[in-house]
C-alpha cells in the first residue's frame, strides 16, 4: 500500500511540474542540433565537465530579444557536438520582469517557484527551463537545457567515474593510460 501511494504521489508531483508548453526548439534549433546549423557563431570558451568537453558560442548578428525581453546575450553550449543548452541573458530587474513574463506566456506559471531567491523551474519531457535573478550582480538569465541529452551527460560522468579506479590501478601497476582519456572519454 505505501508503495502504491509513494508512485502515484510521485506520478502527481511529475505531472505538476510539466510544463504547459514546452519548447522542443530555440529559433529553429532542435536539441542535438550541429553547431553548423547555428550559422556564423565565436567560440566563447570550451570547458572540461565531470561529462566531457562542452563548448559553448554566440552566434554573430543574433537578434537580442526573446519576447518582449531585451537580452544583453544569448549562448549557445554543445556537448559531443550536439546543441544541450541555451543560455539567455538580460541586464535589470525591468529586462529581467519582462523576460519573466514572456517565459510565463509561453510556458505558463512556473510549478517550482523558490522564494528564497527569485528562481522558477519548468520540467517537460524534452525541456527543462530555468529563469533565476541575482540581485547583488543585477542580471538575469533563462537557461534552457535537453532533457535527454543532459541525462546522456550524466550517464558519461557516472562511467567515467566508474572507470577512474580501473584507470588508477592500471596506472599503479606500471601501465600508461591510454592518449585521450580511454575509457569513458567521450
Amino acid at each position: 500500500m505505501k508503495k502504491t501511494l509513494c508512485i502515484l504521489l510521485g506520478l502527481a508531483f511529475a505531472v505538476c511540474l510539466r510544463a504547459a508548453d514546452e519548447p522542443d526548439r530555440f529559433r529553429n534549433l532542435k536539441w542535438g542540433s550541429g553547431p553548423s546549423d547555428v550559422g556564423e557563431m565565436e567560440l566563447l570558451k570550451e570547458e572540461t565537465t565531470p561529462s566531457g568537453e562542452v563548448k559553448n558560442y554566440r552566434k554573430k548578428g543574433e537578434i537580442l530579444v526573446f519576447g518582449t525581453a531585451q537580452l544583453e546575450s544569448i549562448e549557445y553550449s554543445f556537448w559531443q557536438d550536439r546543441l544541450w543548452a541555451i543560455r539567455l541573458e538580460v541586464r535589470g530587474e525591468e529586462a529581467y520582469d519582462a523576460l519573466k513574463a514572456t517565459c510565463t506566456q509561453r510556458f505558463g506559471e512556473a510549478p517550482h517557484a523558490s522564494r528564497v531567491v527569485e528562481r522558477s523551474i519548468w520540467k517537460g519531457r524534452r525541456t527543462l527551463m530555468v529563469l533565476d535573478f541575482d540581485e547583488v550582480r543585477g542580471n538575469g538569465r533563462l537557461i534552457l537545457m535537453s532533457v535527454v541529452i543532459k541525462e546522456q551527460m550524466d550517464a558519461a560522468k557516472e562511467e567515467k567515474k566508474e572507470s577512474e579506479p580501473e584507470a588508477e590501478a592500471g596506472v599503479q601497476g606500471g601501465e600508461q593510460p591510454e592518449p585521450g582519456g580511454g575509457a569513458g572519454a567521450p
